[in-house]
């Protein structure tokens, strides 16, 4: 049976908070024990989470006092520090677990959800996995694409001895990305998987503006080590989804504006040329797969008519 633990930074999440609790409550593997740590939150989040807390004894409500002044919720390395801030007040517990999970305080999974990720995960090395997220606009399931090693920061699970040998994701936007890579470089299994699903109640970077969110994805680009022209390509093909050529044109702000104003980085050169490495051998396969498919689609058209004559 998977022994794990939970770890939910949150901000003013009241809208959303209850589905996500309620999520966790219905798990057929319940956690050992599950965490929120509230970023000073100024809405009822804190008494919807008390409330639950209330009626389920692994479930423990913490205030985080470290960033009372800070009105928003902030991405990058302050919700790494919430989640290492988190796993120390677990470990001080004394509890035998496996395996931490990182969740966001706005998402919605079914009550298999990490049954099916242990049956996929048990007796592998894995060290770093998630499921595959989506948002729903226009009553459309909305997914965002990532290469299949990229596990997803909204809903995060690492093994214990992975996220010790590694020191924790660096506290930088970008932290999602470059925990994948210090796995990586130690040997452990990194995977996102298509099936299960989670939904996000806001699409990627929803808590912020369009300008503020896009900007963001450039400077952690910058900071991981993207190589200028998959980051160009990648740029250019995220034109073609919303939001479109303005979206693009924010990343790219980021991303230049780092280059100019900014020496931090999140990885070693050795692991950027695993992350480069990476990047481009998925790169060729989405092409790849690009070119092939209208053949595909042909071959598929030409047979179905001479199934009909």
């Amino acid at each position: 049976m998977m022994k794990y633990v939970i770890v939910v930074p949150v901000k003013n999440e009241s809208r959303f908070i209850e589905k996500t609790i309620q999520s966790i409550t219905r798990q057929t593997i319940k956690p050992l024990f599950c965490l929120f740590i509230d970023d000073m939150s100024t809405d009822s989040t804190a008494a919807i989470i008390q409330n639950y807390s209330r009626q389920f004894s692994y479930m423990k409500y913490q205030t985080n006092t470290a960033n009372s002044s800070q009105d928003e919720y902030q991405l990058g390395g302050h919700i790494v520090r919430l989640l290492l801030k988190g796993k120390r007040i677990i470990d001080s517990y004394h509890i035998d677990y496996d395996y931490l999970v990182k969740l966001d305080g706005d998402i919605q999974f079914d009550a298999t959800f990490i049954e099916s990720i242990w049956q996929k995960i048990k007796g592998d090395n894995y060290g770093i996995v998630s499921g595959t997220p989506y948002s729903i606009r226009k009553q459309k399931k909305i997914y965002n694409d990532s290469p299949p090693w990229h596990s997803r920061g909204q809903f995060k699970i690492y093994n214990k001895d992975c996220i010790e040998q590694i020191g924790g994701p660096p506290t930088m936007l970008g932290w999602d990305c470059a925990d994948n890579i210090r796995a990586i470089e130690f040997g452990w299994k990194t995977k996102v998987f298509q099936v299960p699903e989670y939904r996000m109640s806001r699409a990627i970077g929803g808590k912020f503006s369009l300008a503020r969110g896009r900007v963001n994805h450039g400077i952690g680009a910058y900071q991981l080590g993207y190589h200028p022209i998959y980051f160009i390509l990648r740029t250019l093909y995220n034109m073609f989804e919303p939001p479109y050529f303005i979206g693009s044109c924010y990343m790219l702000y980021g991303y230049v504006n780092s280059v100019f104003t900014s020496d931090k980085k999140s990885l070693t050169s050795k692991q950027v040329k695993i992350l480069r490495r990476l990047h481009w051998r998925h790169f060729r396969k989405k092409v790849t797969y690009q070119l092939e498919r209208p053949i595909s689609v042909v071959k598929e058209v030409s047979l179905n008519k001479l199934q009909n004559t």
